[in-house]
């Protein structure tokens, strides 16, 4: 088995095992992430076939990512709770806040509620997050280390984007 074999297995292995404990089959490779899809597309994405190791399972899984318009890594365990949920049931922002514990589903009017609270997320980061703060990252086979804000920055930026397409196409953030 080649290595591009290898990860698409490993990957159909992660998905299945976050299906049987009940979490999205949106994000699987980081702790959090975002995705768009169409709302006509949510009855696909939410009737996964029982059986996780069925070729019907590998036919919806890849059906759903054909159908997923755009997807981004937000954060990781810790630094989503620190950097996210934190800050977020402080400020009293339920969308954002409810991310954490329960993943987010968001359409319609809440489209323009969720990126209203992450523009407070981020006047809120320029307040505490100190300039000193480091996020490191892979690039390929590259470790580098970028300042967190500007880390912070550009995720919130891909929801920004995220909820843009969503508005335009009569679309849905999930956030698991």
């Amino acid at each position: 088995m080649d290595d591009r074999s290898r990860n698409r297995a490993t990957g159909a292995e992660v998905l299945r095992t976050a299906v049987r404990k009940g979490r999205s089959p949106y994000a699987c490779e980081v702790s959090f992430s975002l995705s768009v899809s169409r709302v006509a597309d949510l009855e696909l994405f939410d009737n996964p076939p029982e059986d996780v190791a069925s070729p019907e399972f590998d036919a919806w899984f890849e059906e759903c990512q054909r159908r997923t318009l755009f997807s981004a890594p937000l954060a990781g365990d810790g630094g989503f709770y620190t950097y996210w949920h934190e800050p977020a049931t402080r400020l009293g922002l339920p969308l954002v806040g409810a991310i954490y514990n329960s993943g987010l589903r968001v359409l319609g009017e809440q489209l323009g509620n969720l990126a209203r609270e992450t523009e407070q997320l981020r006047h809120d980061w320029l307040r505490w997050v100190p300039d000193d703060a480091w996020s490191d990252i892979a690039l390929f086979d590259r470790q580098l280390r970028i300042p967190m804000l500007v880390d912070l920055f550009n995720r919130s930026d891909d929801l920004d984007h995220a909820i843009q397409l969503a508005e335009r196409i009569d679309g849905t953030v999930d956030i698991s």
